[in-house]
C-alpha cells in the first residue's frame, strides 16, 4: 500500500472547469480513469472499473480536442507504471508495481456503508478513511440525468460523512453537489444567498 502523508486531496472528475486545478496544490491530486493521459500532475489515480472496461480502451483511443490518440489496455498499464503513481483499484493488477487493492471491506467496517455508486464516491470514502482534513472537488458536476438520478447521491452521501468528521468540503466549479435541482431552498423558493440579503 502506498503511505499518503498529505492531509488536503483534490479528486478531479472531467466535468467542466478540471482543467483548471492548480498543479502547485499543497496536497495530493487524484485522478480517475483516464486521468493518466489527460492530467499532467496526478499522485494517485482510482479505477472502479477494469481498464479494459474504459470507452476509450474499448474504442481504441482517446481524445484531446479534436485529435484522436491511438491507446490500448497495455499502452495505458504502461503509462500508469511510466508516471510512478499509486493505482487503486477495485480490481487487481499485480503488474502494476503501485497497484494498491481498495481497501473495500476495512471502509465498510469503518464507516457501516457500501454506498458506491461511481469512482468519485470511492475516492471521498477513501480520503475520509486516510483521515485528510480538506477535499476538494474539481470537475464533478454529476447534474447530467444518469449523473443525477443514479450517482449524485452516493457522492454527496459521503460528503456528509466528510463534514460530519470535521473534514472542509470544497466544491470548484459548475457542479451540482449539495445543492437543490434549482438552487433554490424548499419552501423560500430562493437562492440562500438571496434569502439572507433581504
Amino acid at each position: 500500500m502506498s503511505e499518503m502523508t498529505a492531509k488536503k486531496v483534490i479528486i478531479l472528475g472531467f466535468g467542466p472547469g478540471f482543467e483548471e486545478y492548480p498543479r502547485d496544490y499543497e496536497g495530493e491530486i487524484w485522478g480517475l480513469n483516464m486521468a493518466a493521459v489527460y492530467c499532467d500532475r496526478l499522485d494517485r489515480l482510482f479505477m472502479a472499473d477494469r481498464i479494459e472496461e474504459k470507452t476509450s480502451i474499448r474504442d481504441g483511443f482517446y481524445k484531446i480536442g479534436d485529435k484522436k490518440i491511438p491507446i490500448d489496455l497495455e499502452k495505458y498499464k504502461q503509462i500508469i507504471i511510466n508516471r510512478d503513481i499509486p493505482f487503486v483499484s477495485c480490481h487487481p493488477y499485480p503488474e502494476i508495481p503501485k497497484y494498491e487493492a481498495y481497501p473495500l471491506k476495512e471502509i465498510v467496517e469503518s464507516f457501516g456503508s457500501d454506498y458506491f455508486a461511481n469512482c468519485i464516491a470511492y475516492m471521498i470514502a477513501y480520503a475520509i478513511y486516510k483521515e485528510v482534513k480538506e477535499i476538494e472537488i474539481w470537475g464533478v458536476k454529476q447534474g447530467l440525468l444518469t449523473e443525477y438520478v443514479f450517482h449524485k447521491g452516493s457522492v454527496e452521501f459521503w460528503l456528509g460523512i466528510a463534514v460530519g468528521r470535521n473534514i472542509d468540503i470544497k466544491i470548484v466549479g459548475d457542479s451540482h453537489l449539495l445543492r437543490t435541482s434549482t438552487w433554490e431552498l424548499y419552501g423560500y423558493k430562493q437562492k440562500y444567498r438571496n434569502i439572507i440579503k433581504s
